[in-house]
């Protein structure tokens, strides 16, 4: 099955499809809320995806769902901001871009402190992992451009991620 964004019941939520297009199936139930980059686990019964409540400009959390629906759990919540950089106020950490590599137990993925915003300071986002057994954040990244949207080799050998400089934006291997 593919995991999808649509807002095909009046709101945006997450669903899931097969792969020919047949059988359409709505995960998350909502009415104001706003996603993000969803993710299949590697086992294929959950998805990750980021998720706020509030309009454009908003902290995403990263929410864990079961493929069959339900009211999902955030993973982020008790993100107090420890090794995130970033101008915005308080500890609001923003998550976006779940990725897996072969141990599911970690979750990559980036993060900033502060809301979202266009033409923000240098080394903003930049890349973490999540321990899911431990529930600790581990800080991977501090580089001068940022580091968005990690992605792992399936053998866990290699990590590629988005970084910019000047005005660029780039692939890191």
């Amino acid at each position: 099955r593919l995991v999808f964004l649509s807002d095909r019941d009046g709101a945006e939520n997450v669903w899931t499809i097969a792969a020919d297009g047949t059988r359409p199936e709505q995960v998350s139930k909502g009415d104001n809320a706003l996603y993000a980059s969803p993710e299949w686990t590697p086992d294929g019964d959950y998805i990750v995806v980021s998720k706020t409540q509030s309009p454009l400009g908003s902290n995403y959390e990263l929410w864990l769902f079961h493929k069959d629906g339900g009211p999902g759990v955030s993973l982020t919540k008790g993100d107090k901001g420890e090794g995130a950089r970033g101008s915005g106020r308080g500890t609001n950490i923003n998550s976006l871009g779940a990725a897996f590599g072969p141990d599911a137990r970690y979750l990559w993925y980036a993060r900033k402190r502060g809301g979202f915003g266009y033409n923000i300071d240098i080394s903003q986002w930049q890349l973490a992992i999540l321990d899911r057994q431990t529930g600790r954040i581990y800080p991977q990244t501090d580089i001068y451009g940022s580091a968005m949207r990690p992605a792992i080799s399936p053998d866990g050998k290699w990590l590629v991620y988005a970084v910019r400089h000047d005005a660029e934006t780039g692939l890191r291997l």
